[in-house]
Order: structure tokens, then sequence, then C-alpha cells
């Protein structure tokens, strides 16, 4: 029997990435997606029905701050590894928003100078 997670979250707007967090789910666990999707998402239902998944949406990470500080200061967690670029604010659209939309599997955060 393969073992799953009592829960799961997903932040790639990808079909197949969706589909393994929620397979990778326990029967009566919750999944989290945290995307913000740029298109439509689709998702097998029978996966959440014979599963009994909860799928549920998220987008303020709400009380998640003081468990994500204390993974950053025990070294659990390396925040720098989710800094995918560095830029300027002239740079925000071209190398910004364009960037995240158009090459999404390269990129998770870029930070942005307000210089």
């Amino acid at each position: 029997m393969a073992l799953r997670a009592d829960s799961g979250t997903t932040g790639k707007t990808r079909r197949s990435v969706l589909k393994s967090a929620i397979r990778a789910t326990r029967a009566g666990g919750t999944c989290v997606n945290v995307a913000i999707w740029g298109h439509e998402a689709a998702v097998a239902m029978n996966d959440l029905v014979f599963g009994e998944i909860n799928l549920v949406g998220s987008l303020a990470y709400a009380d998640d701050h003081p468990a994500t500080i204390e993974m950053i200061a025990a070294g659990l967690v390396d925040p720098f590894q989710f800094i995918t670029g560095r830029i300027g604010l002239d740079e925000i659209v071209t190398k910004g928003f364009d960037e995240l939309v158009g090459n999404k599997e390269a990129n998770v955060k870029i930070l942005v100078r307000p210089e």
C-alpha cells in the first residue's frame, strides 16, 4: 500500500502537478491549491470523490507565517532556493510579469529592487 500525506499543497498551475498532489493525499485528507491559475484548471473529480479528498484554495497563507519562520530558523527550509530572479523596477514587465507568465516552470519568486 502506498503511503500518502494527510494534506498536500500545490502552487504550480500545471494539471499534472495538481493531479499528483491530489493523488498523494490520503483518503479523507485535504489538498490545498495556492496557485493563481491563468487558465481554467481541470480536476479528475473521481480522484476527489473516491478518495474522499477535500480540495481547497487559499490565497493569503493565513496563520502560516509563524510556522514558516520557525522552519527557516531551524534550518529545515532554505528560503533562497525559491528566489529565481532579481530585477530592477524598470524591468518589472518584461523580466517580471512576462517572465512569470511565459516561463512558469523555471520561476518561483522574482524579487524586484525598487531603485
